[in-house]
């Protein structure tokens, strides 16, 4: 998510709660994820980049459904 139009709305935090977290399935094989705090933080952005108007068609698709 770090597309150009997209940046000036992304905080400094974000970068923090966006790093890959390693878990383990339940069948024990290693996964990699993201936390669920990252989650709102997606959609703040989304929102914020649609009333701003700076949305491509692909974003703009994404952001009407968050």
């Amino acid at each position: 998510m770090t597309l150009q139009n997209l940046e000036p709305f992304i905080g400094e935090d974000f970068a923090v709660i966006a790093k890959q977290i390693e878990f383990r399935t339940k069948q024990g094989a290693k996964a990699f994820g993201y936390s669920a705090n990252l989650l709102p933080e997606v959609c703040d952005v989304f929102a914020r980049t649609q009333r701003a108007g700076v949305l491509n068609a692909t974003q703009r698709y994404i952001a009407d459904r968050v």
